[in-house]
């Protein structure tokens, strides 16, 4: 659990200042989770200051969860603004497979830039490898038997890092396969938590180069958060506030209750 330590403690001590162009149901949920945990959010969907933005950034996230052709646009400057520049990308396909328009948007994303992590839920991900799950919104509690190899050759496919969350998170780089079994089913029950798991395995990139290693350390992050909420609250209102206390209270030895194995 060392390696997972040190992130959350480079993220307290260096505040990565991530750049969010996220959707607007969840900017200042997600704002809110990166300060509670260390990191620094800056929230822009003007593409007028992406490059100026990626110049200061640690890393960066794109979530198409409420898209419009100006954020798609700002999306792909800033990305590619941020390849050129070895700043890490974080690509959250929200609700690929509920529209054509979102199934365009996503391909696009793929094909234009370098992409070092892509998350979703299992059937955001299965849709991104062909396989047609119809979503409900930007929702999913579809289970997948064979999740855990489409995220491994969706991996491969793009050489990048893959998650795909549910009941247990799968992460992938196309070679080992991790699976992440904290969490708490209250965390499907609050607005964004997919996205703030986003937000984070950004702020965990831009202090860790392994990438593998980031995003596993997100998932235990935010799984361990949701689980020291429950044990305070059985209230869903309460929870959320519960979650934010986890996450800012959150401590390198809580990486002794990670449930979490190579597959």
């Amino acid at each position: 659990m060392e390696e997972f330590s040190k992130i959350i403690t480079e993220i307290r001590q260096k505040s990565p200042l991530v750049y969010n162009i996220t959707n607007f149901v969840v900017t200042n949920i997600s704002a809110n989770a990166l300060l509670a945990l260390g990191a620094s959010p800056i929230m822009s969907y003007a593409k007028e200051e992406a490059i100026d933005l990626i110049k200061i950034s640690s890393a960066l996230l794109i979530n198409m969860g409420t898209p419009t052709p100006d954020i798609i646009e700002t999306m792909l400057i800033a990305a590619k603004t941020a390849n050129n520049a070895s700043i890490p990308v974080v690509f959250d396909p929200v609700g690929v497979g509920a529209s054509k328009f979102r199934n365009e948007i996503a391909q696009e994303i793929l094909s234009k830039v370098k992409i070092d992590i892509i998350k979703g839920n299992a059937s955001e991900i299965a849709n991104l490898c062909g396989v047609n799950i119809q979503t409900k919104g930007v929702e999913s509690n579809t289970y997948i038997e064979n999740i855990a190899d489409l995220t491994k050759d969706l991996a491969k496919k793009h050489h990048c890092i893959v998650c795909a969350t549910g009941k247990t998170d799968i992460v992938s780089d196309g070679n080992k396969v991790y699976a992440c079994e904290n969490g708490h089913e209250f965390l499907t029950k609050i607005t964004g938590s997919g996205c703030i798991l986003g937000s984070i395995a950004a702020a965990a990139a831009g202090v860790c180069n392994d990438y593998l290693k980031a995003m596993t350390a997100a998932c235990l992050i935010v799984g361990i958060s949701g689980e020291i909420a429950a044990s305070k609250s059985n209230l869903l209102g309460n929870f959320q506030v519960e979650f934010f206390n986890a996450l800012s209270t959150f401590e390198p030895e809580n990486f002794k209750n990670a449930l979490y194995k190579v597959l």
